[in-house]
């Protein structure tokens, strides 16, 4: 049911949103409304974004990524996002209405560039269902009755580690990222704890040789009698453990009770909050966020925040409909603001958060933040921006990640004369990425790279770039 916070005209919802106001639904991939969104754009702002996006849309076309149809979400009897092997298998025996876009619409439907796909960014509240309870699905299926410009939705994901999920993961980042052709769809939410899960640990990575035996020997004092059972071929990726009360799961937890038995350990309900939370907030212990919310999040503004610096992008991507969207149970869709006043300070903050944030499986604390990077090495390149004389950038907690940007306006502005830098922390990794970029731009005049903590290496590699320059000035 919607509430009244959502029983707003219906014109006036799409206005909001820059969506359809005559009520009729918008083409899947095609026709009328896309040749208008094309030619507005044409040629624009949008054409540059839509350059980034050319892997992304070649993934589409492969079908590593499946999107759902608007329709089904809206009239599908389901109560839970179903994992996508399933909704091929429905699409397989023709079921209506048809759950996925096939791979050409999905590819055409990105090209518009008009921000009809709808990424879902979430957290998981269970690594066998990301939504026990069904609480996502019914937020979304109200959410697109007033958010009528978005056709399909990216959620749904594959459950097995197949060359299709590896080759997907590679472009996730572009996913969020998108600047004209998704729009971020966040939920933040995270609903009390179902009763069923109460007590029960998952074991991950669990080693060969553990048993029943294995476990119980693994416990010590009152853990040992609040062990209830266990389950280890609960999932193929984790096994279950049961204690009498939720409490002694936590403490057994907290202890690293099974440490030498399995690679992680978590609750089977996870409560930890999407991007972090201070301790009491919403009844809960604090904590840093989900690694994976913290990159989803981070990299949904990331182009944009650098675009909306230059008035001529931001006005052309100003009349796109928002680019990121707070979903919650009870409340009509509300955008979020992109801030970009401290767009040079971004890149490291969010990595910070990234590296900070808890990951369920080990190998992604270095796999996520190395996506994140490598999506801002792409974005850096981006041309067309404005360009300017003079920059500075003095003191302002820079990292080795933000150079990567500092970089790219050092290569790609025809008229940069100054770049101050000072009273940063770049170190040699920054200063190896600043020295590439001087090589190919005779322009820069002076550069101020003190205090940055370089060492040797990166200070022999900015002199060496700039060795033979008439009248450069080097502070360093």
């Amino acid at each position: 049911m919607v509430t009244s916070s959502c029983e707003e005209p219906a014109t006036k919802r799409a206005r909001t949103y820059g969506a359809r106001t005559d009520g009729a639904a918008a083409s899947t991939c095609s026709g009328p409304t896309a040749d208008r969104q094309l030619s507005l754009f044409r040629g624009s702002t949008v054409d540059k974004c839509r350059q980034l996006d050319e892997g992304l849309t070649a993934t589409f076309r492969r079908g590593d990524i499946r999107l759902l149809r608007r329709a089904w979400v809206l009239e599908a009897p389901d109560q839970h996002l179903p994992y996508r092997q399933v909704l091929e298998e429905r699409e397989r025996r023709g079921e209506m209405p048809l759950p996925l876009l096939s791979p050409e619409e999905a590819a055409a439907l990105l090209e518009r560039g008009d921000r009809s796909i709808g990424a879902l960014t979430h957290p998981w509240y269970s690594p066998g269902d990301p939504d026990p309870a069904g609480v996502k699905l019914k937020i979304l299926r109200e959410a697109l009755l007033v958010l009528t410009h978005i056709e399909a939705i990216f959620g749904t994901r594959t459950k097995a580690e197949n060359e299709a999920f590896k080759r997907a993961l590679g472009v996730m980042g572009d996913v969020y990222a998108s600047a004209v052709g998704t729009t971020v769809l966040q939920i933040k939410e995270i609903p009390p704890r179902p009763q069923e899960f109460d007590g029960e640990l998952c074991l991950f990575g669990l080693k060969d040789w553990v048993d029943e035996a294995a476990v119980r020997q693994a416990l010590s004092g009152d853990l040992s009698t609040e062990f209830e059972s266990c389950d280890l071929a609960f999932e193929s990726t984790y096994g279950v453990v049961r204690f009498t009360t939720h409490a002694a799961a936590l403490r057994a937890k907290a202890a690293n009770t099974f440490s030498e038995l399995c690679g992680g350990v978590d609750t089977r309900y996870n409560e930890r909050s999407y991007d972090g939370r201070g301790d009491g907030e919403g009844g809960r212990d604090g904590d840093e966020g989900r690694g994976w919310c913290c990159f989803e999040g981070g990299v949904s503004g990331e182009l944009l925040v650098r675009l909306s610096v230059y008035p001529r992008m931001k006005a052309e991507l100003d009349k796109l409909p928002p680019k990121l969207v707070s979903l919650a149970s009870g409340r009509a869709p509300e955008p979020v603001e992109l801030s970009h006043s401290d767009v040079w300070q971004r890149v490291q903050q969010v990595v910070e958060s990234i590296e900070k944030a808890t990951f369920t499986g080990k190998s992604d604390k270095e796999k996520v933040p190395k996506l994140y990077e490598d999506y801002v090495e792409r974005v850096a390149t981006l041309r067309g921006t404005d360009p300017v004389a003079s920059l500075d950038l003095f003191g302002m907690g820079l990292g080795p990640t933000s150079a990567i940007v500092i970089a790219s306006l050092i290569a790609d502005n025809a008229v940069l004369k100054t770049l101050h830098i000072g009273y940063n922390k770049i170190g040699d990794e920054g200063a190896a990425a600043i020295a590439e970029a001087l090589r190919g731009n005779g322009v820069l005049k002076r550069l101020n790279i003190r205090m940055n903590g370089l060492g040797d290496q990166g200070k022999g590699a900015i002199r060496d770039a700039v060795s033979g320059r008439e009248g450069f000035e080097l502070l360093m």
